[in-house]
C-alpha cells in the first residue's frame, strides 16, 4: 500500500507472526524489501581442496567456509540468501564433474552495481 511506512511493523513481527500462524498462515516473512542482485561464480571447486560429494549439500560446513571467503575477501558484500548450485548435486556427482557454478544473492549497493559495470 502507497504511503504506509514498515517501519513500525518491525517491531511487532513476533506478533503479526503468531496472529498469521493462528490463521493458518505460515511462512511470511516481515522485512524491508531490499533490492538484490544475483552474481555467477563459474568453475567453484567440486573435490579440491578438502571437498567430498556430502559437502555439496548447501547445510554443510564448507558453505559456510565458502561464505565466510566471499565476504572476506569483498569486504562491503552483503549476502542475501546462502549460494546455491546451478546444477543438482545428485548431476554434479552423477556427471563426476570437478567443477560447477554458483550463483550468489547480494545487496545491490552502489559499490556493487558499481563493481558490475
Amino acid at each position: 500500500m502507497e504511503n504506509l511506512p514498515a517501519e513500525p511493523a518491525l517491531h511487532n513481527t513476533k506478533e503479526i507472526t503468531k496472529a498469521l500462524n493462528s490463521q493458518d498462515i505460515f511462512g511470511l516473512d516481515i522485512s524491508l524489501d531490499v533490492a538484490t542482485v544475483n552474481i555467477v561464480i563459474d568453475r567453484v571447486p567440486l573435490g579440491d581442496q578438502g571437498w567430498t560429494p556430502e559437502d555439496r549439500d548447501l547445510n554443510s560446513e564448507k558453505w559456510s567456509e565458502l561464505e565466510g571467503e566471499i565476504t572476506s575477501f569483498n569486504p562491503g558484500l552483503r549476502l542475501m540468501d546462502r549460494p546455491k548450485w546451478l546444477r543438482s548435486p545428485t548431476a554434479l556427482q552423477n556427471e563426476k564433474k570437478t567443477k560447477s557454478s554458483i550463483m550468489v544473492a547480494v545487496q545491490a549497493t552502489d559499490w556493487v552495481k558499481e563493481e558490475l559495470t
